[in-house]
């Protein structure tokens, strides 16, 4: 291996280090109060984009160093329900949803006095 080869794979270990960790602080996120951390609440917004580059890198390092994959593959596991959650998967949730006869639209609601004006008149 060349010494180029041996620089750009550390600087890449590098940079994936600090992009695992953003994705693993933006996966904790729901947990920590904004109120005191509110800095936390501003990495949850570049949660996509960190997720894309966990699993950019966890494809690269398993063409180049398999057991450098180990670091993206371990934050992808921990942060598997963030993932979930993020691009909402429901595995064993049937949903239904049955509208009952005694329901009335919103604005059926507000506006029946000025129905009941126009009928009188």
């Amino acid at each position: 291996m060349s010494v180029f080869m041996k620089i750009s794979n550390k600087v890449l270990l590098i940079i994936n280090g600090i992009a695992v960790g953003g994705f693993l602080l933006a996966c904790v996120n729901p947990y920590i109060n904004a109120q005191t951390w509110p800095l936390f609440s501003l990495i949850s917004l570049a949660f996509p984009f960190l997720l894309l580059m966990v699993l950019a890198f966890f494809f690269w390092w398993l063409l180049i160093k398999r057991k450098w994959a180990l670091l993206s593959g371990i934050a992808l596991l921990l942060g598997g329900g963030a993932i979930t959650d993020f691009f909402a998967f429901k595995y064993f949730n049937n949903f239904s949803q049955t509208k009952k006869s005694e329901h009335y639209p919103y604005c059926h609601l507000e506006c029946g006095p000025f129905y009941r004006a126009d009928k009188k008149q």
